[in-house]
């Protein structure tokens, strides 16, 4: 005798066909559609119509082996057909997405509408924030600029613009008269700056007196050098001294020829270049920013802890200059008469910031809740399967009960209710400036995944969530793959940095390496990389093209080339899924026997199931002590 199981055939619809039983109400096993589900909330139904792609099998082989795709209880007698019904619905109904569970429940999906009010606030507050943080970033760069310009002798323009190759070379000093003047230039202008600078520059005193400024030398203990005969006697220990410089008064004689040669000897301070290791001149200067006097913009007053620094670690001729400028937020003392359009337009900033933290902390609660509800259905599911089938869920199906778009949810979620904590701190003049880019970091992270998750509910449409499968599915292997680029990669780097590094203006540093590669491999200024290296360092010239030629080769036509086959094998595998559909899992399987669609009132009677009374509970305990055998009358 030949019987005839119907073969699961699969396509990417998310319609909802009824078998024979469905309009009983029933979760038998007539039904033959299948629902597979992974992270995402992405469901593929599988449909077979009866008679359709039939599979024959021998019965004594049945006999033998068992049917393994009917689900029957071991015990019969163990599982009620309503238990098994009412537990399939209850997986179904879980792995619905938000619409269906408003037909099959009438419950509105607030996590859904809480994301769409929720990406439009975030983006605007994050929009609003952007404008603060970019004002307040640019406002201290200005400054910065200022300063190089009042302090460091001769500065040019050409070097505050981030050009590559660089459009000029190194600030530096390359003879001692040339140091000196250089140190010159920082005292007469110290002097001067609160009177010649635009800038609102104030002394660090309780008057606004003039503060000596610091000449802190570090350099050998001991040591003498005769270049003629190469011979020379060092104690390699590291000092640290500290002089005074009172600076002279702006404008007088004294302040117009000063010499910093002559007032380091004089307080037996000179600078001894052969054993000099750096100097440093630091100072420290107070300032107002007015800006635009609103009601979330009010003035700000820094202290700025200023470092020139003379580097002379390499003892190569070349003593680098660079200033360093350290800024600390203080308490300004303020009388500033604010219009009412100002008051009104804070207050709409700051309610804002609590939207937003109030729907993203009921966003986190909702999603915990998910995913608590989510793990007490998998132990309940697990339990149900032990008991009733003997069978035990697969890693995979149990998985399927962790829904990942949550976990992401939630996380974006704690990022902006932190980043908006720090900002209506950073508003109300609580926190320092300095925490400014804790803050852009924790609001664009929380953005950017606000924004990701929108994918989610992409995903439910056919036709939207074929980049969400074919990245989820690609995912495995492309790290697999990376790992083994990454091998031959670092090889690469390793090899540029030590080779070329002394060489090529790209190869300097480990890092600058490994970008130029990653932008060769992208095609990036190829030529300059090729023209940079002078045609006279001769062996190192041949081994550069070697090199280059050779990485170019190899990333760009076979990893590349590579890369791309593992995500277009991805999404060939899931269009075909498409096209024939996936094999299901046992949890599938087991949720496609029912027929019960989303519109089913099933759904609803198992909310309002009848519960037993206190009453009934204790009438049942006390009925087990009867005597087997007697029938109440």
């Amino acid at each position: 005798m030949n019987v005839t199981v119907p073969l699961l055939r699969g396509n990417m619809d998310k319609g909802v066909h009824q078998g024979p039983s469905a309009a009983h109400g029933s979760c038998g096993p007539y039904n033959s559609e299948v629902y597979v589900r992974r992270p995402g909330n992405t469901t593929i139904q599988e449909h077979v119509s009866s008679g359709v792609e039939a599979a024959t099998y021998d019965s004594a082989d049945d006999a033998t082996q068992g049917d393994t795709s009917s689900w029957e209880a071991n015990d019969d007698s163990d599982l009620h057909p309503n238990v098994r019904d009412r537990m399939r619905r209850k997986l179904r109904f879980f792995f619905m997405n938000p619409i269906e569970k408003f037909q099959a429940k009438k419950r509105i999906p607030w996590k859904l509408v809480l994301q769409v009010v929720k990406i439009a606030l975030v983006t605007l507050q994050l929009v609003l924030f952007g404008t603060n943080s970019y004002s307040y970033q640019q406002q201290h760069r200005d400054t910065t600029v200022a300063l190089h310009h009042i302090f460091l002798f001769d500065w040019d323009s050409v070097r505050e613009i981030a050009n590559y190759p660089p459009a000029a070379g190194p600030y530096a000093v390359y003879t001692k008269a040339e140091f000196y003047r250089h140190v010159d230039h920082v005292v007469r202008s110290y002097s001067n700056v609160t009177t010649a600078a635009i800038g609102s520059f104030g002394y660090d005193s309780p008057t606004g007196a003039l503060v000596p400024l610091v000449f802190c030398k570090t350099y050998y203990r001991k040591g003498y050098v005769w270049p003629f005969n190469d011979t020379l006697i060092f104690d390699n220990y590291p000092v640290r001294r500290c002089l005074a410089v009172e600076g002279p008064e702006a404008g007088s004689p004294v302040w117009h020829n000063f010499s910093t040669e002559s007032y380091l000897r004089e307080h037996n301070f000179s600078v001894i270049f052969e054993r000099l290791i750096n100097v440093h001149l630091e100072f420290t200067l107070k300032t107002v920013y007015l800006k635009s006097l609103s009601k979330f913009d009010l003035p700000d007053c820094y202290r700025y802890n200023i470092t020139i620094s003379y580097n002379n670690e390499a003892h190569d001729g070349q003593l680098l200059i660079s200033l360093g400028v350290h800024s600390r937020k203080l308490d300004c003392t303020t009388n500033v008469l604010y219009t009412d359009s100002n008051k009104i337009a804070y207050a709409c900033l700051q309610a804002v910031n609590v939207i937003v933290i109030v729907i993203c902390a009921s966003s986190l609660v909702l999603c915990v809740r998910s995913l608590v509800r989510g793990q007490t259905l998998r132990r309940k599911t697990v339990k149900f399967f032990a008991k009733y089938y003997k069978k035990k869920l697969t890693l995979s199906d149990e998985m399927e009960f962790v829904d990942f778009w949550y976990v992401m949810i939630a996380i974006n979620d704690v990022l902006i209710i932190f980043g908006s904590c720090l900002k209506i701190q950073l508003e109300q003049r609580v926190l320092d400036g300095q925490q400014y880019n804790l803050c852009s970091a924790l609001l664009g992270t929380g953005n950017l995944l606000v924004w990701a998750g929108v994918l989610r509910y992409l995903g439910f449409f056919k036709k939207y969530n074929i980049l969400i499968l074919t990245m989820r599915r690609a995912f495995p292997n492309i790290l697999r793959f990376l790992l083994c680029a990454l091998l031959l990669y670092c090889g690469f780097c390793f090899c540029g940095w030590v080779v070329l590094g002394p060489h090529h203006i790209k190869f300097r540093s480990l890092s600058m390496t490994s970008e130029c590669l990653f932008a060769l491999m992208n095609g990036d200024d190829m030529f300059a990389t090729f023209a940079i290296l002078s045609e006279t360092d001769g062996i190192i010239w041949w081994f550069c093209r070697l090199y280059l030629y050779l990485f170019l080769i190899l990333f760009i036509y076979c990893v590349l080339s590579l890369f791309l086959s593992v995500i277009m094998d991805s999404y060939e595998t899931i269009r075909e899924i498409h096209e024939h559909g996936a094999q299901p899992g046992e949890l599938q399987k087991f949720i496609s026997e029912c027929s019960d669609s989303a519109t089913s009132t099933a759904y609803l009677q198992d909310d309002h199931s009848p519960k037993r009374s206190t009453a009934s509970v204790i009438a049942d305990f006390f009925r087990c002590f009867r005597r087997r055998g007697y029938t109440a009358i």
